[in-house]
């Protein structure tokens, strides 16, 4: 009986001192990379379609980022669009999951700096990828689920300035400049 005393007492002693060998914080520094790539090349590939609107410009990291200019016409040349008019791009560009695991996108509308809010600028921003047209509008957003390693989603995209004033004419500025980004991200799928 002693014996299991002692034994029990042992253990609650080592017990103790290895709580207090226990830590409460810890650092541990493990290698990691990454490369900027390209555009086109990486983990959500954009890629531009066969349209002067969509092209690659490098940025300053040397890297080539995926640019929409919807003035671009023949020959790459600057020609706008004119007030309430409706333009449609199909195929634009296209977002390719380069990832190991399904992702859910999101493609939404964003005002850059001195950018127009869309009900400003009388602009409808829409995207479609087969399945209906949706407007963009920095609250509303075209959702595509479930895009599967290696998949690849084409994205049309229609710009529609036909919104008019009270009095029928149109925003006013011929010459404005409407700026702004459409946003795309994704999110893996959780299991």
């Amino acid at each position: 009986m002693k014996k299991a005393l002692l034994v029990i007492a042992s253990l609650l002693a080592v017990s103790s001192v290895m709580a207090a060998m226990a830590f409460s914080s810890a650092t541990v520094k493990n290698d990691a990379n990454f490369t900027i790539q390209n555009t086109s090349e990486s983990l959500l590939a954009m890629k531009a379609g066969d349209h002067e609107a969509a092209y690659y410009e490098e940025a300053n990291d040397g890297a080539e980022v995926l640019v929409i200019d919807f003035d671009k016409g023949k020959d790459g040349q600057e020609f706008g669009l004119q007030p309430n008019s409706e333009y449609t791009w199909l195929d634009l560009f296209s977002i390719t999951n380069n990832s190991e695991n399904p992702v859910d996108l999101t493609i939404d509308f964003a005002p850059t700096g001195d950018g127009p809010d869309l009900a400003d600028a009388r602009l409808e921003v829409k995207v479609n990828t087969g399945n209906g047209w949706v407007a963009i509008d920095g609250t509303n957003e075209l959702k595509i689920n479930g895009v599967a390693p290696g998949e690849m989603e084409n994205i049309d995209v229609q710009i529609i300035q036909n919104h008019p004033d009270q009095d029928g004419a149109s925003d006013g500025n011929p010459d404005s400049i409407k700026e702004f980004q459409i946003v795309v991200s994704a999110e893996t799928q959780q299991e």
